[in-house]
């Protein structure tokens, strides 16, 4: 990282001699700084063009440069901080995926502080405020990701397919696999070790675990395998246990690329298969809550103490979502901008997206806090479709706001400021834990004293530490693995 920056910083530095060359006069106006190197191309007749039309274009950089940028911190970030983006991106993505990061870790701040408190029981008295729904029903947060990478994984690929096609060129549907794996896993394992062989000797404090986690010291291969969600979660045998979310969207990834193939090739088939294997989700969720008594949320009073093995992170319980997101991204691909809508049939699309929402997050308020029983057909109903049923809120929030229907909720989603936020999410979805852990356990002498202040001075912390390392991370190890992976692919963009 050092000798690619100062490299990139030696390379960039104006006093060095330009490495082009100009063979003609070129007009006042462009001498004089009207205009310079970095002035767009406007017309033909501008000064900036004729200039263009003598510059020598720069000479090719050597295989051991080009590696040397790929580490260079500057570059690096000035690419993430970039808000630039293409023509089909689809900009309001960006907001819900921070929002939902930030409610990952509002669930994760309470959830994990509770075993800190000096005054648990009103720590536990709180969660009987309406206003607390959100965080007894943060798990939601998870099957937002899921939904946004059905969305990005159909969409995306499907204009690929598209391009390739119109090109009367060959997929290499071979690549999409590779292209996932090197993304998420160098630095994925970059994380672990630092969880690893750092971390513990971070941790000093009297509440502090500084001996290596035995999960990972045994089972650290799964990960990489991206099969760890088939670890026993409630016995501590998973290895960084909140990566079971990676392991689930590596494997819907899997299955994806042919399954998006196939509706792009044969739609009504496509769509039946993914019609099929939601039912089947659905029918398995059944399955297991009836013969193992699951309760409808992971909160319920009562719940079954090894529900996060039995249902939680078992990707046959959690597709649903997934699958939402994949044939939204069809539709998009298909009518992006061209769908016209009356007013009145778009505020009742808003209408129903809000009243479905709110009555997943809200709608076990009185089973959650007063322990009221539901019956089993209820309770089984809640428990198999309300997790589809918010990616199916969400599907229409992204819809409305990419066809115009968004007014100020896309406004507010497609921000530019959320874009290198936005970047940042699976680097803070990987460290976010650590952190929490060593304000909880490394910095407190004394325990924690509940009190709603408290909780939230600790929540937004834990938001900005969290960015704040996913930044480190993200420069030492995905944003170079990123630029070397164009170069080995010779990747254009």
């Amino acid at each position: 990282m050092a000798v690619g920056t100062l490299y990139d910083v030696f390379k960039s530095n104006p006093a060095s001699p330009p490495i082009w060359k100009v063979h003609q006069p070129i007009s006042s106006e462009y001498a004089n700084g009207a205009v310079n190197e970095t002035t767009p191309l406007i017309n033909d007749v501008s000064a900036v063009r004729q200039a263009e039309k003598v510059i020598v274009s720069p000479p090719q950089e050597r295989p051991l440069c080009k590696l040397l940028l790929a580490f260079s911190v500057r570059t690096n970030t000035r690419k993430l901080l970039s808000t630039r983006e293409s023509a089909d991106s689809l900009g309001c993505l960006h907001g819900i995926r921070f929002i939902s990061m930030t409610w990952v870790i509002l669930g994760h701040t309470f959830g994990f502080i509770v075993y800190y408190l000096d005054n648990p029981l009103y720590g536990l008295s709180i969660m009987k405020r309406f206003s607390f729904e959100p965080i007894l029903n943060g798990f939601l947060s998870v099957d937002s990701f899921f939904f946004l990478s059905g969305v990005l994984m159909s969409y995306l690929m499907l204009l690929q397919l598209n391009k390739y096609r119109r090109e009367g060129r060959r997929f290499p549907y071979w690549l999409l696999y590779v292209h996932r794996y090197w993304r998420l896993t160098p630095v994925y394992a970059f994380t672990l070790m630092l969880y690893m062989w750092v971390y513990p000797y971070i941790m000093t404090g009297p509440a502090a675990t500084n001996t290596p986690d035995p999960g990972c010291t045994n089972n650290w291969w799964y990960n990489f395998l991206y099969i760890n969600n088939f670890l026993d979660m409630v016995k501590g045998t998973e290895c960084m246990g909140w990566t079971w979310y990676l392991a689930n969207d590596m494997q819907f990834f899997v299955i994806s690329v042919p399954l998006i193939w196939l509706t792009f090739r044969y739609f009504l088939v496509g769509m039946i298969t993914q019609a099929v294997l939601l039912q089947a989700s659905f029918g398995a969720t059944i399955g297991l809550a009836i013969h193992y008594n699951l309760q409808p949320s992971m909160s319920s009073p009562g719940q079954n103490p090894d529900a996060m093995n039995l249902y939680y992170q078992k990707p046959y319980c959690r597709i649903g979502p997934y699958l939402v997101g994949t044939i939204l991204g069809y539709f998009l691909y298909r009518t992006r901008g061209q769908v016209r809508m009356h007013k009145a049939v778009a505020l009742l699309g808003w209408l129903a997206a809000t009243g479905i929402g709110l009555g997943v997050v809200y709608g076990l308020y009185n089973h959650l806090t007063e322990g009221v029983v539901l019956s089993r057909p209820v309770a089984v109903m809640y428990l198999t479709v309300h997790r589809t049923a918010w990616g199916v809120a969400l599907a229409w929030v992204v819809f409305a706001c990419v066809n115009g229907y968004g007014g100020i909720i896309n406004t507010i989603l497609s921000w530019k400021a959320w874009i290198p936020l936005s970047r940042l999410t699976y680097c803070a979805y990987l460290v976010h834990p650590m952190v929490i852990f060593i304000a909880y356990q490394d910095q407190r002498e004394t325990p924690v004293h509940y009190t709603d202040i408290e909780l939230t001075y600790y929540f937004v912390g834990h938001v900005v530490f969290s960015y704040a390392v996913a930044y480190i991370v993200s420069m030492m190890a995905e944003a170079p693995m990123r630029q070397l992976e164009k170069l080995v692919l010779k990747q254009e963009n």
